[in-house]
């Protein structure tokens, strides 16, 4: 099901920029279409972001791809900075921001990840968790 998603997804993003719009307007279409999806890109991680917030606890947020992420805006923002792609360039500052508040989250909340997981102590996490409630 999926692959057939994507599969036709890009079969309608092909036949709409080809038939549809001719020149420079078929560029501007595709620009614009790859934009909406790196934003969905850098978007998607939010709902992770809130559910750290809400339980102020980073288990479910990989630092590593937080970071990734983060440095692939700052590279692409760059390349389209230099290309003077507005396509480009703009949806990765909105990733570099979306980036950044994970890692200061991850580093606000980190440290009641790292106590029970090295110490492995479940008794502990036990009451922790009844007198937060």
């Amino acid at each position: 099901m999926l692959l057939l998603t994507v599969v036709g997804g890009f079969d309608a993003i092909i036949l709409v920029a080809q038939f549809l719009f001719k020149g420079a307007a078929r560029g501007q279409v595709v620009g614009w279409i790859c934009l909406i999806f790196a934003l969905c890109v850098f978007v998607a991680p939010l709902c992770i972001v809130r559910k750290v917030i809400k339980t102020k606890n980073v288990e479910y947020m990989p630092i590593l791809l937080s970071v990734f992420l983060t440095l692939s805006a700052v590279a692409w923002f760059f390349y389209g900075l230099l290309l003077k792609d507005v396509n480009i360039a703009a949806p990765n500052i909105l990733g570099f921001i979306f980036g950044i508040l994970q890692m200061v989250l991850y580093a606000m909340y980190r440290k009641k990840v790292s106590i029970f997981k090295e110490q492995n102590l479940p008794e502990l996490q036990k009451s922790c968790n009844n007198l937060g409630r």
